[in-house]
């Protein structure tokens, strides 16, 4: 039998007795445990007791029935052990260790171990958890795991880069893609000059202030539609209803508050003018989705194709005093330019986000009126007689309708331009003055006007259509929603809530989270192991020591004898 003297690990156990003597008390707040060491090749001088839950710590030659953990080895094996050439895991697996306890305490000596190595022994080296070969590989699949991420990080910030070639004409995707500063150079700087001043004017027309101290109440209507879908429109129908078509009103937004607005000058005004006139119900319209929109009021939701919403829009902002006042000309900015910069650029895609944000909210919702702009231009009468029944209690005479839709067609309305043109809201505002400081009108009811259709916007918004609200819908096209309004008892078309921020690019998020944890974990573990391994084992500890905390409570809420309850003790301290 081996004396104590010809132990092979005998360097390890007087490295351990001098770490104890200077650090003992450090050494006991890394591990709480009590060790038996039982070496089987060194006889009854072979057993050793290691105790770092008490005191400072000390280690003896004997057997000490209180060891959380008892463990059988080899004297060369053990030394083995204390060097990190030889993990537990592979002496377990081949059986030349045999452990009985704790198996977490294992892994707390082993670092106990690491360390007293590193501090005290002259020819130290870090131990190698892998081979050579095998880092070699880890860190060749962490490369690749990183590439992954990036790849991952690409398809989440821009969904449609990946797809660029399939989707909508070529030339027009380039530029709904492009970067800012690149953007701003086309056209000899028009859109820039768009830009700069629809950021300026917007800043002042919607100065958005949360809930703004507006306090809705449930007999109010909320007209939900996107710019350029028809909501002044809409707002004149709505009022005329309520007011027997009457027209004491010098600016509409009197009778109706923009919602959108009221952080503006003249927002409140707006809203306290609507409740002098004491109008009952209250209506209000908004272009906001359905997140940022009034709540707990009634709405009616305007849906019109986007197409249309997209020459509207061009017609505002590109060939009227929008334009002028931000230094162009008629048609500076093609309509084709203005659909794939503006209105179908990739970060934006406004108008199709929206409907999805109200179908989301609305569309099982019996208790709101979904039209669509195409309807009230093919039977303006029956969609009035139908909104007067959902606004009003009672349904108005004959009469009355009759002077409603009168009053509410386009030629009546452009005689009355003044009251659509937004000129009282406008008139603070910086950002819409004249040269001569007097306040230009924003016309919002224009004569018709026949659009010469590029094949390739057609083909562009058909595109986002298809990705962006079929998948979340089922319509595949506009025309399909709007007979799936005008039948909207049909059970098909029924929706459920929908969750919009779960996918993206039809992948659900909590894979790519998943993968990219992966991929990350993976990457960590190649250039840190050791690192790696002292979390885990520190996560188990205090996993551990929290197990023991619980079942100790339980015990004595209870009113149970801890003594009956079969724990593992330590003195580990947190």
């Amino acid at each position: 039998m081996a004396q104590p003297s010809d132990l092979l690990c005998q360097p390890l156990i007087d490295q351990t007795r001098r770490a104890i003597q200077e650090k003992g008390a450090s050494l006991v707040r890394q591990a709480g445990f009590v060790y038996q060491l039982n070496l089987r090749d060194g006889g009854p001088q072979g057993n050793f007791t290691l105790d770092l839950r008490h005191g400072s710590g000390s280690l003896q030659q004997g057997v000490d029935p209180r060891a959380d953990v008892t463990f059988h080895i080899l004297d060369a094996d053990l030394a083995a052990l204390g060097k990190g050439t030889l993990s537990v895991s592979n002496a377990l697996r081949h059986g030349r260790l045999d452990i009985k306890g704790d198996q977490l305490a294992t892994q707390v000596l082993m670092e106990v171990l690491e360390r007293i190595q590193r501090e005290y022994s002259p020819d130290y080296e870090p131990p190698k958890i892998i081979s050579d070969d095998s880092a070699r590989r880890w860190r060749i699949g962490a490369v690749l795991c990183f590439l992954l991420v990036v790849v991952l990080c690409i398809i989440i910030v821009n969904p449609f880069e990946v797809s660029r070639g399939s989707g909508g004409p070529r030339e027009m995707e380039i530029v709904a893609h492009m970067s800012e500063s690149n953007l701003q150079k086309l056209g000899n700087g028009v859109v820039k000059k768009l830009q700069k001043f629809t950021t300026m004017a917007f800043k002042q027309l919607f100065p958005w202030k949360e809930s703004m101290g507006f306090e809705s109440k449930p007999s109010d209507v909320l007209i939900a539609g996107s710019m350029g879908s028809g909501t002044t429109w809409l707002s004149h129908i709505l009022h005329g209803l309520r007011v027997d078509g009457s027209l004491d009103f010098e600016d509409l937004n009197q009778v109706v508050t923009w919602y959108d607005v009221l952080g503006s000058k003249k927002g409140p005004e707006m809203l306290a003018s609507q409740e002098r006139m004491e109008l009952e119900p209250r209506i209000l319209k908004s272009h906001h989705v359905h997140a940022a929109a009034v709540a707990n009021v009634r709405y009616v939701v305007l849906m019109r194709d986007p197409q249309e919403v997209l020459f509207a829009q061009h017609r505002l902002f590109c060939n009227g005093t929008w334009a002028r006042l931000a230094g162009l000309k008629p048609n500076d900015v093609p309509v084709g330019l203005y659909a794939s910069a503006f209105f179908a650029r990739v970060n934006a895609n406004d108008v199709w986000y929206h409907i999805l944000s109200w179908y989301k909210c609305c569309w099982s919702d019996p208790q709101v009126a979904w039209v669509t702009y195409e309807d009230l231009l093919d039977d303006l009468s029956g969609q009035i007689r139908r909104l007067a029944r959902f606004l009003l209690p009672n349904l108005p005479g004959s009469e009355i309708l009759k002077k409603i839709v009168a009053q509410s067609s386009r030629d009546f309305m452009l005689q009355h331009q003044s009251k659509f043109d937004n000129h009282l809201l406008l008139e603070p505002l910086t950002a819409f003055k004249e040269k001569d400081g007097s306040t230009p009108r924003l016309p919002r009811v224009l004569p018709r006007e026949e659009v010469e259709v590029d094949k390739r916007i057609v083909e562009l918004c058909d595109v986002r259509w298809s990705r962006i609200v079929t998948p979340k819908t089922g319509f595949d096209s506009y025309a399909e929603m709007r007979a799936a309004i005008r039948a909207r008892a049909a059970p098909s078309y029924g929706a459920g809530p929908l969750d919009l921020s779960s996918t993206v690019s039809g992948m659900p998020l909590s894979v790519i989270i998943f993968l990219l944890s992966v991929g990350l974990f993976a990457a960590a573990i190649s250039f840190q192991p050791q690192l790696c391994r002292s979390v885990a084992i520190r996560l188990r500890i205090l996993a551990s020591a929290y197990y023991r905390w619980a079942m100790s409570q339980f015990s004595n809420s209870k009113k149970m004898d801890p003594d009956t309850v079969q724990t593992t003790r330590s003195g580990f301290v947190v």
